[in-house]
């Protein structure tokens, strides 16, 4: 067979270029669901806390006044946020000799990479960014850390463990029985059981806190053990079978008609050896970790509404070509009343 229509061809195909980007999602941005945020702080906020009033009714005798009773005591926790900047750059000559750079400008505009491919992938990726490591300082940054990574304030398990005479519960895991084995791993129904002692033991403040109005936290790893002891009751319970066969049961996983939240940027975090109560530092919390209490109880205070917003990219300096990004904001977190928290790790 002869072909009619002949190639004179000095390329090589190299196949397809599928149009738009594939973003990998980031673990963590989700750390911080549910906790109470308060705008515009700017150095200080003082949160007063009241007291409750009990005690005070007293039998009849006769006519007159006679002021007896409890009391009202008003305290104040304070909320300080602390300044945060992200400094990036990215020269537009790592993409040179690749199809990114048929969409780069010309002349003078060459280096400017904000109306590219490069410029998308940066405001994204640097968004999806400030959002990870928002949830992972709130949660385990402490002032006194090693590392730059963690040493931006006093994140929540710091607080719990600096105030934790306050706290309602501050428990290690591997003092229950039947939870935890010698190398800190959940033993079989290990999880069952530490929400079992969660449940039982909470202070009668927050056990009074309506469900609907709380949550229990927790690491990838509880819930997957949970998981399985749910998935073993098998036929004879409608919501092991479920989950065994879709992974659903419920629309949202429950202990006791409490809903679980699963931390999922937990994991990774105190498997980093820089973790100041993590991986042999500070606490040293493990594998494992559970905050239980009323979902306003824990708040971050932040002098803007949306952090990840607050981005400004500087291009195509005539002195460096650059493109430069530049995030500031202020953040810091506490919690309110300790006697609403029960901190297991």
């Amino acid at each position: 067979m002869a072909n009619f229509i002949t190639k004179s061809l000095n390329t090589t195909y190299q196949g397809t270029d599928v149009q738009g980007l594939f973003f990998e999602p980031s673990e963590g941005s989700d750390d911080l669901v549910g906790v109470r945020v308060l705008p515009n702080v700017k150095v200080k906020t003082n949160m007063y806390l009241s007291s409750p009033l009990t005690k005070i009714v007293r039998s009849y005798s006769s006519c007159g006044f006679s002021a007896t009773g409890g009391i009202v005591d008003v305290s104040n926790r304070t909320l300080e946020v602390k300044k945060l900047k992200v400094n990036l750059e990215q020269c537009g000559d790592t993409f040179y000799g690749t199809v990114f750079e048929e969409a780069y400008g010309s002349g003078t505009a060459i280096d400017d990479l904000l109306p590219t491919v490069v410029g998308e992938i940066a405001r994204k990726s640097v968004g999806e960014a400030i959002a990870d490591d928002n949830g992972r300082i709130a949660w385990f940054a402490a002032s006194t850390a090693a590392s730059a990574d963690f040493n931006q304030f006093d994140g929540f398990v710091q607080n719990f463990v600096t105030d934790s005479a306050q706290l309602g519960k501050y428990i290690e895991m591997s003092t229950i029985a039947s939870v935890e084995d010698t190398n800190g791993d959940l033993v079989a129904d290990g999880a069952y059981e530490l929400l079992k002692s969660v449940y039982e033991n909470q202070t009668k403040v927050l056990r009074q806190v309506p469900n609907n109005k709380k949550s229990i936290r927790i690491t990838c790893t509880i819930e997957d053990n949970l998981t399985t002891t749910y998935e073993q009751l098998g036929t004879g319970n409608a919501l092991g079978l479920s989950r065994l066969i879709d992974g659903q049961g419920n629309s949202q996983l429950t202990f006791r008609g409490i809903k679980l939240m699963t931390i999922t940027g937990w994991d990774t975090q105190l498997a980093d050896a820089a973790n100041p109560n993590s991986a042999g530092l500070g606490i040293d919390i493990g594998k494992n970790m559970l905050v239980y209490t009323a979902d306003e109880n824990l708040v971050i205070g932040s002098d803007v509404n949306d952090p990840e917003a607050q981005l400004k990219f500087r291009s195509n300096d005539d002195d460096d070509e650059l493109l430069k990004i530049i995030a500031k904001y202020k953040m810091g977190v506490q919690f309110v009343f300790g006697e609403l928290i029960s901190f297991y790790w």
